[in-house]
């Protein structure tokens, strides 16, 4: 079995909300990924779990330096939910 990770474009508001509502290991994975993203030199000041959950109009999911952390946070989420 493979995985391919998809590139920016295919995220939208709310994106893995019902799977962080349905699956803790999804929420644990996202909290995680949290802690590395602050552990960074140059770490972002905002929240991967707050960011995902915004509504349409306050999500700021589409532009670049939040699409690409956000859309690889759900994508590695999914991987620890297949696992587990």
């Amino acid at each position: 079995m493979g995985f391919a990770f998809t590139g920016q474009g295919a995220q939208w508001a709310q994106n893995g909300l019902s799977l962080r509502n349905g699956f803790p290991v999804v929420e644990k994975t996202l909290q995680k990924l949290q802690g590395v993203l602050a552990r960074l030199s140059n770490s972002a000041e905002w929240s991967i779990i707050d960011e995902l959950s915004k509504l349409r109009e306050e999500s700021r999911i589409n532009e670049p330096q939040f699409a690409q952390v956000l859309c690889t946070a759900v994508q590695i989420s999914l991987v620890d939910l297949f696992r587990s």
